[in-house]
């Protein structure tokens, strides 16, 4: 997945037998949310069937749950492996390292944090798991490109998708697999 990870690639291009199942499966509905519906369904069955190695889907789900605010250390303990397996074992089964699938679900706390009124960027850094403002204005640096100020100021789209309570993942409402 690794190999995927910041790519646009056409599905078809590697996996054409899981295009036509997810085209054969929304070819007949006019409505995108029951596109988008049938997609997920299709794609959770997929998940709930997958052979590989279920501890590192259970352990993203996790750090889904958490917010990001599970420190990897404990997350690899818990997983009987070390820091440096479970990276490794991450970017073959997620695409990203479970460090930076944490940032970003932090990052993405802050626009529900906004969302929902909370104007106080120390309180706000806190809240979503950052030790300090500096600290989250620097993943806001790296991933947005400014600081968070400039970014709700200028209400961007990035911030719309963020925000739109109709976007938000169902990732975390997948069944348990094999809970150990």
């Amino acid at each position: 997945m690794y190999q995927l990870t910041d790519q646009i690639v056409e599905l078809g291009a590697f996996e054409r037998d899981l295009e036509s199942l997810l085209l054969k499966g929304t070819e007949d509905m006019a409505l995108m949310t029951d596109k988008v519906a049938a997609l997920e369904r299709a794609l959770t069955q997929l998940l709930v069937e997958h052979t590989r190695d279920l501890k590192v889907l259970q352990t993203a789900a996790r750090i889904v749950e958490s917010g990001g605010m599970i420190p990897v250390d404990t997350l690899a303990l818990d997983a009987g492996i070390s820091s440096r397996q479970l990276e490794r074992k991450f970017l073959a089964e997620i695409g990203v390292g479970p460090k930076l699938l944490s940032r970003i679900l932090r990052f993405q706390q802050v626009f529900r944090a906004v969302d929902a009124n909370e104007t106080c960027w120390p309180v706000i850094a806190l809240d979503c798991g950052y030790y300090d403002q500096a600290h989250l204005i620097r993943d806001f640096r790296q991933f947005a490109e400014q600081t968070p100020s400039v970014l709700f100021a200028e209400q961007r789209s990035l911030t719309e998708s963020f925000t739109r309570k109709a976007r938000t993942s169902n990732f975390s409402n997948t069944p348990q697999f094999g809970s150990a």
